[in-house]
């Protein structure tokens, strides 16, 4: 079962980081429409700030996934409808940021199922997911 939980965390971060390429393509778009909102532009610098470690640790880990949802809601934030949205690519970014959430939420799911039930020192459930969990048991 750790191996099939490595296999899960290793999709799941395939997933985040396809969001993240999409991401930095969306920034890329928008500098060259001109000058990047304030919120553009913190996306920028998280998205700039989020390397993959070279070696996992469980606080590696845990910091990674608390990187992902903070970009997460910056991408909610810095997303911008443009006044030609059907003349110019903003749509196609909103439907690629949304089949990517839907991506990595089957892939979290997945991921924080197994994490439960094995219990590995390093593959550890989804802080957020294991919290929210909690409070709807309590």
């Amino acid at each position: 079962m750790l191996s099939t939980l490595q296999i899960k965390w290793s999709n799941l971060q395939k997933e985040y980081e396809a969001r993240n390429t999409v991401a930095r393509d969306y920034i890329t778009y928008r500098k060259s429409l001109g000058a990047l909102s304030p919120k553009a532009n913190t996306l920028a610098v998280m998205l700039d700030s989020a390397a993959v470690p070279k070696e996992w640790s469980k606080a590696s880990l845990v910091s990674y996934l608390q990187k992902q949802e903070q970009i997460s809601i910056a991408i909610d934030g810095a997303l911008e409808p443009s006044q030609a949205a059907n003349t110019d690519l903003t749509m196609n970014y909103f439907l690629q940021f949304s089949n990517a959430n839907d991506r990595i939420k089957a892939a979290e799911a997945e991921y924080q199922s197994l994490a439960e039930k094995v219990r590995s020192p390093l593959y550890v459930p989804l802080p957020e997911k294991a919290n929210s969990m909690q409070v709807k048991a309590d």
